[in-house]
């Protein structure tokens, strides 16, 4: 579902005071726009010049700076995302660019670390909470909308080039590049990058005590073109993402060498806005998508200790979307979806337990509505969503809320219920499985204390059935996933801006507490109740930017984390030996200079990981995988030229 912004793209949100940037509409939590301090959601917004003076080369570092977002390893050197203190990684958080789904089919997860375009973004729109309702399957937890440069942002070229450099390596460098034009009704962009970097330049020792180097044996590559066409209300738009890594750490011992393991995503969108009258509008849509996640082929004879793999994922979707605003104060979206996921094993003599064919297949249908309505005591937001999947069972997930903005404060009271669709890879070892079901309450309030200040804070209790959890049985060497009755996280999250024409204060904090973890034994902390592994309780960010002059701004940003529980050996008896990491505290800084001699020319500098803490991705389960090291302190320097009509 595309999501749009209702400010004109030629806003400059440097020149915007914070009142101003209060009142920005977003519509990622409400479909129809509304501002964040109207939305039915706990919700984040990151803007282009957010991204552009933080320096961030990296998505990592961008959504690091979000309340209650944070990041740990699964397996095979891959990263992902934990969302108040979850471990998020397979389907709990869409990922959206430009409305196209980025989630791969057989798992449903998400890969970070040099993946994803960062120069080419817009804005970010950010639900910290449930979005079932409105998206499905994948968005328990949080939904990440990424809007990139189109035609008119661009109006020419830019071209943008980095290199990060660590003590021992180069940690990243690459280049990026944009066009886009608007011809009367007609308008064509397209971006790209090329990029190649590193997991770390520090070593991995895995729980039984063997080591090998990263710094050359850690590669993160990545290639991602993007395409968008428009002809008056109709859009066409095309993703090529190619995503190559490296990686020794696999499961738990090390691999003899390192290996390939790739990820290549193909989404093809079309879509067309009807105006049947000034009140009611609808919108057909047709999706594709072709991935083929995980990728392993190695075929060296030497290589005895890794298992290939190599399934192409396919998805056909159809989505009907309508509108209808009956009055000014009240408006009403529903819409219908349908789609077919085919999976293909492409490795002689493999087979689908399930089906003891190549081929696993499953069709979806879904239907959503929600209804909002404006008037003087408050904003009422209610919708549903009824999922109907031919392998497991339906879901239906309503949603509730209630906003309320009187003159600078705001307050918000929402419930909704979200579920966790099983995707192919956990079909097939466990036909069984059925889909999680969430519950999450959360009450937010706001001030914005004058034209320059606001604070916000929030609480919010999730609860989480039927947990789809993977499992590996060391024993007869099985990997799969099973639901287990119960977990879940109860925290509150803060939020405090200031900005002035010198610049502006950034700080959030977020805490978390578990409950509800008996049945998930392997993501427990022993004697302690309170925590998981991986994700600290507590974490504060901090982004401070300075305009030094019309031309310089300098930030200054960091992430402190407090300690947090993670296995890194095992006993003689071959148990896991939990133990605590000190606190960890991520300090960066860039200057940056704009127009340098040449309008449109702009100059970069900045420093990474300044205090040079160990920087560790913990597993969040008790798999006997080591926590993975990052990089050191880094040294980047971009350059960046744009030329407009």
């Amino acid at each position: 579902m595309q999501l749009c912004i209702a400010q004109s793209d030629s806003t400059n949100y440097d020149e915007l005071s914070l009142q101003d940037l209060m009142n920005i509409k977003i519509s990622v939590a409400s479909i129809k726009e509304l501002t964040p301090r109207e939305s039915p959601g706990v919700v984040s917004y990151i803007s282009a010049e957010d991204i552009r003076e933080s320096g961030a080369i990296d998505l990592m570092d961008v959504l690091r700076m979000v309340p209650g977002f944070d990041f740990a390893v699964d397996v095979e050197g891959v990263v992902g995302l934990g969302v108040r203190g979850n471990w998020a990684h397979e389907g709990k958080v869409l990922m959206l660019i430009d409305g196209q789904e980025m989630n791969e089919g057989l798992y449903s997860s998400l890969q970070f670390g040099n993946h994803y375009p960062v120069e080419s973004i817009k804005r970010i729109e950010i639900i910290r909470g449930p979005g079932s309702a409105i998206y499905g399957g994948n968005a328990e937890y949080a939904v990440i909308n990424i809007i990139t440069n189109d035609a008119k942002d661009i109006s020419g070229i830019k071209a943008t080039g980095v290199y990060s450099q660590t003590e021992k390596t180069f940690a990243q460098r690459g280049l990026n590049f944009e066009a886009g034009e608007t011809f009367k009704d007609f308008s064509m962009s397209i971006s790209a990058i090329g990029m190649q970097a590193k997991r770390s330049d520090k070593n991995y020792t895995d729980v039984f005590g063997s080591t090998y180097a990263m710094s050359d044996q850690s590669q993160l590559n990545n290639g991602f073109v993007n395409l968008k066409l428009g002809y008056k209300n109709l859009k066409i738009k095309a993703i090529a993402d190619w995503y190559r890594t490296m990686e020794r750490d696999e499961y738990q011992e090390l691999l003899s060498k390192p290996v390939s393991l790739n990820f290549d995503s193909y989404l093809f969108e079309i879509k067309n806005e009807f105006n049947v009258n000034s009140k009611f509008k609808f919108i057909p849509r047709f999706n594709y998508k072709k991935q083929i996640p995980w990728r392993y082929t190695q075929t060296e004879t030497d290589i005895t200790d890794a298992t290939p793999f190599d399934i192409t994922n396919e998805r056909y979707q159809a989505t009907l979307l309508t509108t209808y605003d009956p009055a000014e104060q009240l408006n009403i979206t529903s819409g219908a979806e349908i789609f077919t996921d085919v999976s293909t094993k492409k490795i002689t003599n493999e087979f689908f337990s399930t089906t003891n064919s190549k081929t696993l297949h499953y069709n979806n249908a879904a239907f959503f509505a929600q209804a909002l309505f404006k008037n003087r005591i408050a904003n009422l937001t209610a919708g549903c969503r009824y999922n109907l999947n031919s392998l497991y069972p339906a879901s239906f997930v309503p949603r509730f809320g209630i906003t309320k903005a009187v003159g600078k404060v705001h307050a918000k009271a929402l419930y909704s219920t979200a579920f966790r669709a099983p995707s192919t890879m956990n079909i097939d070892p466990a036909p069984t499985i059925k889909p999680e079901n969430t519950t999450v309450i959360e009450v937010e309030v706001g001030w914005q204390v004058n034209n320059d200040m606001f604070i916000s804070a929030n609480v919010y209790d999730i609860k989480t059935k039927n947990v789809i959890t993977y499992y590996y049985d060391t024993v007869v060497d099985f990997d799969g996933y099973k639901n287990f009755p119960e977990s879940g996280t109860q925290g509150l999250e803060f939020v405090f801006k200031y900005k002035r024409p010198w610049g502006h204060v950034d700080f959030s904090g977020s805490f978390y507490s578990a409950h509800n973890q008996t049945t998930l034994a392997n993501y427990n902390v022993p004697d302690n109740n309170n925590e998981l592994l991986a994700f600290p309780s507590l974490k504060y960010n901090l982004s401070t930017g300075f305009n030094l002059s019309q031309r310089i701004t300098w930030n200054l940003s960091s992430s402190l984390l407090s300690k947090r529980n993670a296995i890194a050996s095992i006993d003689e008896d071959g148990a896991a030996v939990y133990t605590k990491l000190p606190v960890f505290c991520l300090v960066n800084t860039f200057v940056n200079f704009r127009d340098m001699g040449l309008r449109g020319l702009s100059l970069g500098f900045g420093i990474r990981n300044i205090l040079n803490h160990e920087e560790l991705y913990v597993q969040p389960y008790n798999s006997l995988h080591a926590p993975l090291p990052g990089f050191g302190r880094s040294y980047t320097i971009k350059l960046s030229y744009s030329l407009k009509k």
